[in-house]
């Protein structure tokens, strides 16, 4: 039974709507009419504008965007397809000239001279030619990679307090070659070398490319570190083209210091092999007879 009931207020209620829901209806009708009358007097008095009150940029992006719909529909009618419709418009707006707002002109014009500052300063950059470039030849998870990096700064230092213009590849994504071939082709032939091997012979090799990208031009000499051999290599330096170094050969400066320098990875190798080679000699020699008597006693 109370279902029953339930059912009959229901149908009661949808049959006799109660008079506040009747005034929410008559109040949002008006509403809509009041809006729609609102809409209307917007649109006439946007018809009643004159073309005076339009900027002429404005009655130009009107007439281009009317010329654009116009020759849509028409190629629409002839079948063409989506392409063609688009390279149809591109080709008007081409002829015409699309019109773009004062702000956006402003951007524009701010960003092309952005870009221009930027091309000259990188054009600047690649035409100066440094007068001696650094090459620290380094591997990544190496000990020492640390150590050759701080030598090839003391030499960046050293160099430095000369007025010559010094710069130091550090770059990772280049290998050792890549980067010989570019400061050649870029001009730059005097360039110094360090490496681990020089780092424990605490030498350098300061090199001097005859021709760009031919590694057998390349000549090569081994100078000690700076501070101790600071002065080899500034002379060395100056003869091979920089003489802008205030440094002059004096006459205990023979090449005693640079001859050294390449003397000494050949007597650590000389005694790497010595010591390589009795290693060796002493696991394989029998038995002498001092030994047989030592162990009799």
């Amino acid at each position: 039974m109370v279902k029953k009931r339930k059912a009959c207020s229901k149908d009661t209620t949808d049959e006799y709507p109660s008079t506040a829901a009747v005034e929410h209806k008559q109040k949002g009708k008006k509403r809509k009419v009041e809006e729609n009358e609102i809409n209307e007097d917007d649109a006439q008095t946007v018809a009643a504008a004159t073309p005076s009150d339009v900027d002429a940029a404005e009655r130009l992006r009107r007439a281009l965007q009317r010329d654009i719909q116009q020759l849509v529909l028409r190629l629409r009618s002839e079948g063409k397809s989506k392409a063609e419709i688009k390279a149809a418009t591109k080709e008007l707006k081409a002829k015409s000239g699309a019109v773009s707002n004062s702000k956006s002109l402003k951007s524009s014009k701010k960003k092309q001279k952005w870009e221009a500052d930027a091309a000259e300063k990188r054009k600047a950059h690649l035409q100066r030619q440094h007068d001696v470039v650094i090459i620290p030849v380094v591997w990544r998870g190496r000990h020492d990679k640390l150590d050759v990096l701080q030598a090839a700064e003391d030499i960046k230092a050293c160099l430095s307090q000369q007025g010559l213009d010094v710069w130091l590849d550090s770059r990772r994504q280049l290998t050792p070659g890549q980067k010989f071939a570019h400061w050649e082709h870029r001009g730059v032939l005097l360039r110094i070398e360090i490496g681990p091997q020089d780092l424990q012979a605490q030498v350098c090799q300061v090199c001097k490319a005859k021709t760009a990208g031919d590694y057998q031009s390349v000549e090569r000499k081994r100078v000690p570190l700076p501070p101790a051999g600071a002065r080899s290599l500034l002379l060395r330096l100056k003869e091979w083209g920089l003489s802008q170094i205030d440094v002059k050969r004096r006459d205990g400066d023979s090449e005693e210091e640079e001859d050294a320098a390449e003397a000494l990875p050949r007597k650590q190798g000389q005694q790497a092999e010595s010591l390589e080679a009795d290693e060796v000699q002493g696991n394989w020699k029998p038995r002498t007879e001092s030994s047989g008597k030592k162990k009799g006693k």
